[in-house]
């Protein structure tokens, strides 16, 4: 991965965003897949912000579902 790195080991969830470039897509298109209830993962919604947990995200990775 290029530019930011996203340490896992500082919190148990990622920013909308962040689960965007792990999964190689871009952050309008995650947010566009999470408008139409299409985004692959659960999203959080907390306070005004968008997370996803690293454990999902982990585990979509590996193929098993989420």
């Amino acid at each position: 991965m290029t530019g930011e790195e996203i340490d896992f080991t500082e919190c148990a969830t990622v920013s909308l965003a962040q689960a965007a470039k792990v999964l190689g897509i871009h952050r309008s298109t995650a947010w566009e897949l999470y408008q139409r209830d299409e985004f692959p993962l659960p999203v959080l919604k907390i306070g005004h912000k968008l997370r996803v947990t690293k454990t999902h995200l982990a585990r979509f990775l590996l193929g098993d579902s989420a």
